[in-house]
């Protein structure tokens, strides 16, 4: 590991944060700022603690993968962390440049005044700074000095992995780089205010090779020359870079340091920079991640303990399917539930994710549903599952616009144990104890402050409507971030049947990503066509497709471009032929057109395998017709002389409430009123 003697003023003296402006100086008058050495120190350890406390070890063998393809990489694991903290610590390495630095004039000057004159002053470009941020910058700045590394003596030889690596540092920020402002800004006649003359590139270069030496990647740097890294790899390795940032960037985790101290060498000094990193991750606290336990292989007894139901509960037919399927389909691979309303897809689907979760070694779940109302409904019931499944406590997220209003979820949130931003601490028992039915131990749920807003999906369990799991697959910002959130977890989507042709078209991209991932995929329907089932495992399958096409030696994966990533909406070619997106098996290489329903479906190597289900007793349902209101008391009253429940359907809110109105004069406070007016804490409240 490098000592902080190796660096220059110059190169000492590049800031990277500060607590005022020009025309805002602190409320207290302490100035202070942080260099921006000591600033990839921070993120760069944060990623080793990333690595070593967040990921799973499913996700580091996504990260370790394209390496073992490498030649001479004798310890992948060890290379593959050497190369995260390499690319994470130099994503602000743009910042190295009169561009961002002359936004703060008196830390400007200070670097002249302070220095010993290497660098050459330019004066501020403000009509400049919108169209060159410092990302756009650092992509560049990396990739160059890869090129310089890899082919000494030959500036203008570009190569294809340093692109790739380089988009990365691109896109931290959150939108990766087009393909014509990164020839825009790689462009030589670029006017040097933006990224500076030749001996800000050499200024540049030095932080970038004390940072190699830092993270002890010099090795892996020679070896990667020719590796090809998947556009999944990128994606991944772009999200752990946001979240080491946006950690390594709270001033409350790693404060500033004083104005005077114009060369903090103390925190450049391995030892004390260990120090500083684990007090920040000790006082971040996050939550540990959802490790499930397979309580029993008998799907009567787990269904019983999972769901803490008397011993006298036996699975029905669908859920004693997704059990058995579980425990033997190929993996990566999705499964689709098509049963009738009532028959207990929910648990059948939750049962199976535990099961998946343990054998793909996943350390998350994700349920997305259609609406806020079906969200809440479900809410209770996964957290309930979640505590009884897993070994200790973990992360839990409830995402969508009225979150806030659940009474579960603020329970939780501001409850004796799960308080918000704050884990459970270690031999603290669970708010909900041991259950009566079961006599398992529920663990503690936490929810954290930190896995908020577009960080929402990195927490351990999440139950969210399916708009918040469809941004994985759109231009949105940051959506690397939803990518790590996503490529760890078994993903359950409920009523894949309810979207328009519209949202449908997303909801076969965002599988294409899970398949891709190699994420467990179970779907829920009662109404699923042939067709929608069709498509939904060929875009499975074309997202496995499209990870295996870049492990092909004479495939190059591109860097990202304005469409989230190229290899996501273009053709991948093999060996001169398209590979075929359409679903082998009874998918789509079946010549039987007899439809099967109920039934479950799953992946089986290049097919599906569809097994059908015993179709449940059916009910019958009485029609009776009644003139005015006083018929429907009538009967309500016979019905439920001996006690039960009745629901009353009307087909506007002014007849609801007059229906109310007759129906509580008989029935009393028994009655509750619902429809579309009422505020969503009245609903939660009713």
């Amino acid at each position: 590991m490098a000592s902080e003697s190796q660096l220059s003023k110059a190169a000492l003296s590049i800031w990277a944060k500060t607590n005022f402006w020009n025309a805002a100086p602190p409320d207290d008058g302490n100035k202070q700022w942080l260099p921006l050495a000591v600033h990839m120190a921070d993120s760069g350890e944060v990623a080793e603690l990333i690595w070593d406390k967040y990921l799973s070890p499913r996700q580091r063998k996504l990260l370790v993968e394209p390496l073992l393809r490498v030649q001479g990489i004798k310890e992948s694991s060890g290379s593959a962390l050497a190369l995260l903290k390499l690319i994470v610590g130099a994503h602000d390495i743009g910042k190295c440049s009169p561009m961002f630095l002359t936004q703060n004039t008196e830390l400007y000057e200070r670097i002249f005044k302070n220095s010993d004159d290497s660098l050459t002053k330019y004066q501020r470009a403000e009509e400049l700074r919108g169209d060159n941020p410092h990302s756009w910058i650092g992509e560049i700045a990396f990739e160059k000095w890869l090129e310089s590394r890899w082919n000494p003596g030959k500036a203008e030889k570009r190569c294809a992995t340093a692109k790739q690596l380089g988009s990365i540092i691109g896109a931290h920020h959150g939108r990766p780089v087009s393909w014509q402002r990164h020839a825009d800004m790689a462009n030589p006649n670029l006017p040097e205010v933006i990224n500076g003359d030749k001996t800000w590139k050499q200024t540049r270069r030095e932080l970038l090779d004390w940072w190699m030496e830092w993270t002890d990647s010099q090795e892996v740097v020679s070896q990667c020359r020719e590796a090809i890294f998947p556009t999944t790899w990128q994606s991944l390795v772009a999200g752990i870079t946001v979240m080491a940032d946006w950690i390594a960037s709270n001033q409350e985790l790693f404060p500033l340091v004083d104005w005077n101290e114009l060369y903090p060498k103390r925190l450049l000094s391995p030892d004390h920079h260990r120090d500083r990193t684990k007090a920040a991750w000790e006082k971040l606290h996050l939550p540990p991640s959802w490790q499930p336990e397979i309580l029993s292989h008998d799907p009567d007894e787990l269904l019983q303990t999972l769901f803490a139901l008397g011993s006298d509960t036996h699975a029905r037919p669908a859920q004693v399917a997704a059990v058995e399927s579980a425990e033997k389909m190929a993996l990566p691979g999705m499964m689709i539930i098509e049963e009738v309303m009532g028959a207990g897809k929910t648990e059948a689907a939750l049962m199976a994710a535990t099961i998946l979760a343990k054998r793909a070694g996943t350390s998350g779940v994700l349920v997305a549903l259609p609406t806020k109302a079906t969200t809440d409904a479900m809410f209770s019931r996964v957290v309930e599952w979640a505590q009884i499944s897993a070994k200790s406590g973990f992360s839990l997220k409830l995402q969508h616009g009225n979150a806030a209003l659940n009474g579960l979820y603020k329970k939780i949130q501001y409850g004796r144990i799960a308080s918000s931003g704050n884990a459970v601490s270690p031999g603290q028992s669970s708010s909900m104890g041991i259950d009566e039915e079961s006599g398992h131990s529920r663990q503690p749920a936490v929810v954290h402050r930190w896995f908020n807003k577009k960080a929402a999906l990195l927490a351990s369990v999440v139950v969210c409507t399916v708009d918040h799991l469809l941004f994985s697959a759109l231009r949105t910002k940051h959506v690397s971030l939803r990518h790590l959130g996503i490529s760890d977890k078994v993903v359950i989507i409920d009523e894949v049947h309810s979207y328009d042709v519209y949202t449908s078209q997303f909801l076969k991209r965002t599988v294409q990503w899970l398949g891709a991932f190699g994420v467990p995929v179970i779907a829920l329907s009662a109404t699923l066509t042939r067709r929608a089932r069709e498509e939904l495992f060929s875009a499975y399958e074309k997202g496995q497709e499209l990870k295996q096409a870049a492990k092909e030696k004479d495939k190059v994966s591109e860097p990202f471009d304005g469409s989230v990533f190229p290899a996501m909406r273009k053709p991948v070619v093999v060996g001169g032929n398209q590979v075929a997106a359409q679903a082998k098996g009874e998918g789509a290489g079946s010549s039987s057109q007899t439809p099967i329903y109920p039934a479950l479906s799953y992946s089986d190597g290049p097919g599906v395998q569809v097994r059908p289900l015993p179709v449940l007793t059916t009910k019958e349902i009485e029609v009776e017709h009644w003139e005015g209101e006083a018929g429907l008391v009538a009967d309500l009253q016979t019905r439920l002389q001996n006690g039960g429940c009745a629901l009353v359907v009307r087909n506007t809110v002014a007849n609801a409430q007059r229906t109310y109105e007759t129906l509580r004069t008989v029935f009393g406070e028994d009655v509750r009123l619902v429809h579309s007016r009422f505020t969503q804490q009245d609903r939660q409240d009713n």
